[in-house]
């Protein structure tokens, strides 16, 4: 199995978070509980026969062990969110619908999205760490390293209710982009970092997990009016004509945010930029995102040229 070291480096200040990642100290990003070190050995303080309790750990020691684990082909489906397995690996058989995914389809996705070069698995270096809305847990981009073709990933892990980690947004991008310096509010940068997911998703065709970022009002606008196989799903929109128009997103293999804004209340993002494809194909788009019904994560409500 091939090694895979997580060389999480940022010495760079995002949103007033300061995180000096493979320096001289492990990094606690915002949304991970300050625990103190404690020892695994009995002391008299505790009692005899007494094991002093592990430290929690962090999102960030969460994330390399996920990575780690996924680069070298044994990542769990465990460590996914329930509702990130359903939509990766929907259900086709009576048991698998009791447990609302597939979980030989999730493992097939994971044995994908670890692969490296040839046999060898893939290495993911992490470049970008920001807190999650709420800081209840981190985002990461970076690179995976090692392949003939530059790829990029980003990964998202969530605290749940029972103060365990999990990842609740993974992708792999061949897709290359430009967004303005740092120096925005973490607010704003959060809102990028979904419209990011969102624009690597289309251009990487990965439609399925791009449509999750949606409104349905959006999806509604751009699929039509739904079929009668789309209302027995419960669905308010067509389907597979909003995936099909979603696909002719794949010839772009590069995008530029050029104007980020947060408006008055900071309950609303844009970004503009532009899509370039092979030759001289290119495509302004201008993205909107409010939140969602909990006003916690932001979803894509617009997208259009």
């Amino acid at each position: 199995m091939m090694p895979s070291p997580f060389r999480l480096r940022l010495c760079a200040l995002i949103a007033g978070l300061s995180f000096m990642v493979g320096c001289s100290s492990d990094p606690k990003p915002t949304g991970d509980k300050d625990t103190k070190q404690t020892s695994n050995t009995s002391t008299e303080s505790e009692g005899k026969g007494k094991v002093a309790p592990k430290p929690e750990q962090t999102s960030q020691e969460f994330a390399k062990a996920f990575l780690d684990s996924l680069g070298g082909g044994k990542a769990k489906t465990e460590d996914l969110s329930l509702s990130f397995k359903k939509l990766l690996a929907p259900p086709t058989f009576e048991e698998e619908k009791k447990a609302g995914f597939s979980d030989t389809n999730v493992k097939k996705w994971l044995d994908a999205k670890g692969k490296g070069n040839g046999d060898a698995g893939a290495t993911f270096i992490g470049t970008s760490f920001l807190p999650t809305p709420n800081d209840k847990g981190l985002s990461i981009r970076g690179e995976v390293s090692g392949l003939p073709k530059v790829e990029r990933f980003a990964l998202r892990v969530d605290k749940t209710s029972t103060g365990t980690w999990e990842v609740t947004w993974f992708h792999r991008t061949t897709t290359t982009s430009t967004v303005p310096a740092e120096g925005a509010a973490s607010e704003l940068l959060q809102a990028r970092d979904v419209a990011m997911n969102f624009i690597d998703s289309l251009t990487g065709g990965d439609t399925i997990i791009a449509e999750a970022l949606m409104k349905t009002s959006l999806k509604e606008s751009i699929g039509g009016a739904a079929t009668a196989s789309d209302k027995a799903k419960g669905l308010t929109y067509d389907e597979n004509f909003l995936r099909t128009k979603l696909k002719g997103y794949r010839d772009f293999a590069s995008y530029a945010v050029t104007k980020q804004q947060m408006q008055p209340g900071d309950n609303i993002a844009t970004f503009s930029g532009e899509l370039k494809g092979a030759g001289d194909k290119k495509q302004n788009f201008n993205i909107k995102l409010t939140k969602d019904a909990a006003g916690v994560d932001w979803q894509i409500e617009e997208f259009k040229e």
